[in-house]
């Protein structure tokens, strides 16, 4: 079963449960993945090259621009090369994983789209 963003406030205010909070503690599956994919990730952006990760790369992290726009950048100082400007990124849980989340403790299987929202 497949579950589709919610995107709008009034289509969250429908779903009563999305206001519940939940503790989520990662089991060893998910917790060795988020840990590949934040080293991974870090180790990229220590050695200058966050510059260089798209929004492909990471299981269930992701390194995203973090920026109002494009146009905020900063600049690095990078041992043993020039100095480059970056925009600002950081870390965020990927929506396949967040959706997974959702139905696992928010039961959002059982909630039905309303008519005319895909």
């Amino acid at each position: 079963s497949t579950i589709s963003t919610i995107s709008t406030i009034s289509t969250i205010s429908t779903i009563s449960t999305i206001g519940s909070a939940f503790l989520w503690h990662p089991d060893a599956d998910e917790e060795a993945t988020l840990r590949a994919d934040w080293e991974d990730l870090a180790d990229l952006v220590a050695r200058g090259l966050g510059f260089a990760i798209n929004a492909r790369r990471g299981t269930w992290l992701q390194l995203r621009p973090k920026a109002r726009d494009a146009q905020m950048v900063r600049r690095v100082d990078l041992v043993d090369a020039d100095d480059v400007s970056i925009r600002p990124q950081g870390f965020y849980l990927r929506p396949a994983l967040t959706a997974a989340l959702l139905r696992r403790f928010v039961n959002l299987d059982a909630w039905e789209e309303p008519e005319g929202r895909s």
